[in-house]
């Protein structure tokens, strides 16, 4: 049986497929189907970009549904996922970007030109945007790929989230892993 974190919420949406699952404040809806259907499509992305299990996801996004969309899509791929708070600076973004090495990140259209500065001298290929409203160019990327994947297998000792906690100034070095899934990236 896989440890997939979205495989484990996946077996919960079957029976409630036409229920809506996210609402937001603007009215959009979306039901588990939907959500199934479009995590598929963000995992399909990644796949199709190159990302491989075990590469890192950095995103750099304000919340909304698409976000969400692109995090569930990384777990579906086997990605390790690295959220990165939307207030954080050159100096930590680059931190970041040199000590997860990410294959991809993705970032508000207006922080394009500054992430892919940082992302080229990284050496992360590859950088595409989403903004607070969840359009953007890794939406447009999804919206092109077939609405179903295969959840991959995942092993209850393989990391899945990174989880970025600064304090103040620059983040210290990647701590082991201390819990199954997660792994705790600590100014201490």
């Amino acid at each position: 049986m896989t440890e997939n974190f979205y495989a484990l919420l996946a077996t919960r949406f079957g029976p409630h497929g036409n229920t809506v699952a996210i609402e937001t404040p603007a009215g959009e809806r979306y039901t588990y189907a939907e959500v199934d259907q479009e995590t598929a499509r963000y995992a399909q992305l990644f796949a199709t970009l190159g990302l491989k299990p075990g590469d890192r996801l950095a995103l750099q996004v304000e919340k909304s549904p698409q976000a969400l969309f692109a995090y569930l899509g990384g777990l579906r791929a086997g990605l390790i996922c690295l959220p990165l708070n939307t207030g954080y600076r050159d100096l930590e973004i680059d931190y970041f970007l040199d000590n997860a090495e990410p294959g991809l990140l993705v970032c508000a259209p207006e922080r394009l030109e500054a992430a892919t500065r940082l992302a080229a001298a990284r050496g992360v290929g590859q950088v595409l945007t989403l903004d607070a409203h969840g359009r953007g160019s890794l939406y447009e990327q999804a919206r092109a790929q077939p609405a179903e994947f295969p959840t991959l297998e995942m092993r209850g000792d393989e990391v899945a989230l990174a989880v970025a906690d600064t304090g103040v100034g620059i983040p210290a070095e990647v701590l082991p892993r201390i819990a199954r899934h997660v792994t705790v990236v600590s100014p201490d």
